[in-house]
């Protein structure tokens, strides 16, 4: 794992937090002298450290982290308890980082072809992390035109809005 030697514990049984397809877990190694204790972010067979003893928090050194519980994930906000040194036990609340949009392909959205897009062409564009998890339906605006953006997603081409639908 990254920034952590072998794991030799994951914590406890119910030391992490499941939600939207992520889990988030407590974990610690021993191979040689002071345990090293870790929160890690596991993600599409990827797994993100998010924390570790030794990290500066608030400008003090993490002296420990304790187990999160079941309920420490929700969506991309997570809560966990460390203790800082000099100054004891800290709850926080963190919200993680967007991950990166990933386009895998844009296509005629009638027919699926993958040529070039021509102005005013309706197209079909495929990957992860490109709006919200749940499909959102769009409403007109004012003007009875497609709106710029939807749930906060908006879409460029070649520096121009296009409207999602």
């Amino acid at each position: 794992m990254p920034g952590i030697a072998e794991i030799n514990t994951i914590s406890s049984y119910n030391s992490f937090a499941l939600n939207q397809g992520r889990i988030l877990f407590h974990a610690q190694n021993a191979t040689s002298g002071t345990p090293t204790h870790g929160l890690y972010l596991w993600q599409n067979g990827t797994i993100t450290r998010i924390l570790q003893t030794g990290d500066l928090l608030d400008g003090r050194r993490v002296s420990e982290i304790f187990d999160v519980g079941t309920y420490s994930l929700n969506g991309n906000k997570l809560v966990f308890v460390a203790s800082l040194v000099g100054y004891g036990g800290v709850l926080y609340v963190a919200q993680l980082a967007d991950p990166a949009v990933q386009i895998s392909a844009v296509a005629n959205a009638a027919n699926y072809a993958t040529q070039a897009i021509s102005p005013g062409e309706i197209v079909a564009i495929f990957g992860s992390n490109m709006g919200p998890a749940n499909l959102t339906g769009f409403q007109l605006n004012a003007a009875n035109r497609l709106p710029g953006s939807l749930a906060n997603a908006r879409f460029l081409v070649n520096g121009t809005h296009a409207p999602p639908i």
